[in-house]
């Protein structure tokens, strides 16, 4: 509430997710945020608030986190920054696109090598995709499964659906084969549930949007075309943040 009550403060970026965001969502304070709209860029158990905000008229951006991405070891990865900046100031449309290799293996934040050093890396199997026959624009919405039983679902069937690459791994590793039969399982779950939800929605797999390296920052509330007949994702992006002498912070 301090951030966005700040009128010197024109985005506010999470450091990390979590598993507890539900619980803060009742102490926030609509009129504060209302008074002030910025846009906030998060992920994982940060899209409580996106959703918070979704439902105030407020868009935000998915994706991005100051620990995981802007802190990674090495460098910041060209997906993960070059979105964040038309999110935040270049603004302009993002044709998303696979990419060659990507990250599920964590490093170790107390060990300052791991700043020095970047993530191991593995083949990108692409993206994978389900009734590609037509050609999709919309507002953007979304959010962890288990986080249904909020009751903020919006009330409407979705046309297009993008799946993000599921994290196969943490500080306990698996083998590369459990890994791949993990991820062909999510998506027939998810197959699954959509032959009931929506069976003829368009659905991409294996986009990088999710709790992998890198990652693309996408609007949030905002529009994304999902192309299927040409197999395109694009990013259409907000208002963008302009400095001025009227709204800089104070030297």
């Amino acid at each position: 509430m301090s951030a966005f009550g700040d009128p010197t403060i024109r985005a506010v970026l999470a450091t990390i997710g979590g598993d507890d965001q539900l619980t803060a969502l009742p102490l926030l304070d609509p009129e504060v945020v209302l008074a002030d709209p910025k846009p906030f860029v998060g992920f994982s158990d940060n899209t409580n608030l996106l959703n918070w905000l979704w439902h105030l008229g407020i868009a935000g951006y998915h994706g991005g986190s100051t620990m995981m991405h802007l802190g990674r070891g090495g460098a910041v990865h060209p997906v993960s920054i070059g979105s964040l900046r038309a999110a935040l100031m270049a603004g302009g449309d993002i044709d998303l696109h696979e990419v060659d290799t990507f990250s599920e293996d964590e490093l170790d934040w107390a060990d300052p090598g791991s700043l020095d050093r970047e993530p191991l890396t593995q083949p990108s199997p692409g993206w994978s995709w389900h009734h590609p026959d037509r050609v999709v624009t919309g507002p953007t919405w979304g959010a962890a499964t288990w986080r249904s039983c909020t009751g903020t679902w919006p009330p409407t069937q979705f046309p297009a659906v993008i799946v993000g690459r599921a994290k196969a791994s943490s500080f306990d590793l698996l083998p590369p084969g459990e890994r791949v039969t993990y991820r062909a399982e999510q998506r027939e779950a998810i197959l699954a549930a959509m032959s009931s939800y929506h069976p003829d929605a368009v659905i991409v797999f294996g986009v990088d949007i999710g709790h992998t390296d890198p990652q693309w920052v996408l609007p949030y509330g905002g529009t994304v075309t999902v192309d299927g007949p040409a197999r395109r994702i694009i990013a259409h992006y907000g208002p963008r943040i302009i400095i001025t002498a009227a709204n800089a912070p104070p030297s």
